[in-house]
């Protein structure tokens, strides 16, 4: 086994502990690692595991598991995967396996948190409902394997070896001398945004519901990455009092309680929909495709609402580059605001081939071909248009024209949204 060469070099540069996402979320952890220096552990190689084991306090319990949090040093990058036990026992081996992760993560050696997010998983792992779990970080195989930081004191059997032999060990009786920089984020117990979001379908369809007094709604949509969304929530009834906060969340923020997503606010944008709603557009990006938002009612009182979630890309089923033929776009911004958009051209396959920026002003049309963007000759395929316009703001006409012949060939092609509403 490799563990009792395993190399030493202190770190004298400071590193910073990435934030906490969220109240929301709570770390089990064995160090005390804030900030500064930190012994970085090289050696854990190709089959090889570092693990530590974690138990949370009884009013956390139920939890569900959100990320891995790990501390990666010495440079490199590798794939490792995450195993995780119940391991209630006082032994150097765990017990019954839990889970194993269905992807392969590349961590790097680059001194900083990196979090492996559950959400990014198939099949995440189940409620944790009583006990102490182990969790595991597995070597796969070692192309450039990193080092993994520990503090400056260890926890007696609470950390852990596994070598290429398949054989336990505790850390400390291994020559390391400080707790795993290991960490497990978890969601306390009654998370609205677990246990309550409301499933939209993403196609324009209005429901409604009742805010209640003083508390939050969550609304969560499957959605498909590169396309482009307007979320709407507003009062069905009339008065003066606002609609509260509306905070959209990225699949891949979770339920982390911090958004990462980039989004417009397009309430005022017409038609405008006043302070009596929210009304956001954004282009669905990241790994994860279930998005979320968050409306949360502040101090006002119980309201009744309606809300929707609308695909707002436009779609043609054709375009061409063959021979002498290409295709002309007519893209009309209806609102009285600039729009950006991004138009997207497939091959046949459906591969994507090319994908070019738009910008429209406010009442204005703009026009692009495939000449003009000088899309590779000779091609077919389907194209899309995303924007960050409220339903309907964009519409758009296409051609594929040949104007070297006389009379000139000219096809018009759809280019629509189909699900910007019901």
């Amino acid at each position: 086994m490799k563990f009792p060469s395993l190399g030493f070099v202190t770190l004298a540069a400071l590193v910073t502990a990435a934030p906490s996402a969220s109240a929301q979320i709570t770390y089990l952890q064995n160090d005390s690692y804030v900030r500064g220096p930190f012994t970085c552990n090289t050696g854990i190689g190709d089959t090889e595991s570092l693990a530590a084991k974690f138990t949370a306090v009884p009013a956390q319990y139920p939890y569900t598991i959100d990320r891995i949090r790990v501390l990666g040093c010495g440079n490199g990058q590798n794939p490792y995967n995450v195993f995780i036990y119940q391991d209630d026992g006082s032994g150097v081996n765990p017990g019954t396996q839990i889970w194993a992760s269905g992807n392969s993560y590349i961590l790097t050696g680059n001194n900083m948190f990196q979090d492996i997010l559950m959400s990014l998983e198939p099949v995440p792992p189940p409620p944790i409902t009583s006990g102490t779990i182990r969790v595991e970080i597995y070597n796969v195989f070692d192309i450039d394997s990193i080092g993994f930081a520990t503090d400056s004191s260890i926890v007696p059997q609470r950390n852990f070896i596994h070598d290429d032999m398949g054989t336990w060990h505790f850390a400390e009786n291994q020559g390391v001398t400080g707790d795993w920089i290991l960490r497990v984020g978890i969601l306390n117990p009654g998370s609205p945004c677990l246990t309550q979001t409301v499933v939209v379908v993403p196609d324009g369809r209005l429901t409604t519901k009742t805010l209640g007094a003083g508390t939050e709604a969550w609304f969560g949509a499957s959605l498909q990455i590169g396309n482009s969304y307007s979320a709407e929530f507003k009062k069905t009834r009339g008065d003066s009092i606002p609609l509260g906060t509306l905070t959209p969340f990225s699949g891949d923020d979770g339920c982390s309680g911090s958004s990462t997503m980039a989004y417009r606010e397009t309430a005022s944008i017409d038609p405008g929909s006043g302070a009596a709603s929210r009304r956001i557009s954004f282009t669905a990006a990241g790994t994860s495709t279930f998005f979320r938002a968050r409306l949360d009612n502040g101090a006002g009182p119980s309201m009744p609402i309606s809300f929707s979630w609308s695909d707002t890309t436009l779609f043609s089923p054709a375009w061409s580059t063959n021979g002498s033929f290409d295709t002309y776009y007519s893209l009309q911004n209806t609102t009285g605001a600039a729009m950006t958009g991004k138009l997207t051209l497939f091959d046949a396959s459906g591969a994507e081939l090319s994908t070019f920026p738009v910008s429209i002003p406010a009442g204005q049309t703009a026009s692009v071909n495939t000449a003009s963007l000088a899309v590779t000759r000779n091609r077919t395929g389907t194209a899309k248009l995303s924007h960050d316009g409220p339903p309907g703001a964009v519409v758009a006409e296409a051609v594929i024209a040949n104007f070297s012949i006389s009379p000139a060939y000219v096809q018009p092609v759809k280019f629509q949204a189909v699900r910007e509403g019901r």
